[in-house]
């Protein structure tokens, strides 16, 4: 039985792959969607993970799915800054730390 959806955005593809083997594993179904790719209202989430921003230094996928479907959002990145973190992150994780903690997180979300 699945533990839900968790949608994974492309701007990392490597990043991505390595996130959506991980959440497989503990038993998450998982779906890549491009960073101007409009989820689906019929295949709502359970969670956005970004792997980075748009070019502006925006998500605008983030923000989508945290205005319009009230999805918690968490981010890995680079590097975490506290000054540059979006309101639309929940979360924002070093993509160099653990990635288990994101898995563990969205286990919780």
């Amino acid at each position: 039985m699945s533990k839900g959806c968790v949608l994974i955005s492309t701007h990392n593809l490597p990043l991505a792959g390595e996130l959506r083997s991980r959440l497989e594993v503990v038993g998450y179904e998982t779906d890549l969607v491009t960073p101007t790719e409009k989820v689906a209202g019929s295949d709502v989430p359970t969670v956005l993970l970004v792997t980075g921003r748009d070019d502006s230094g925006k998500s605008m996928l983030a923000k989508y799915a945290k205005d319009e479907l009230h999805l918690p959002v968490f981010a890995v990145e680079p590097v975490v800054d506290e000054a540059q973190k979006l309101e639309c992150f929940d979360e924002v994780f070093d993509e160099t730390g653990d990635l288990d903690d994101v898995v563990l997180l969205c286990s919780r979300a």
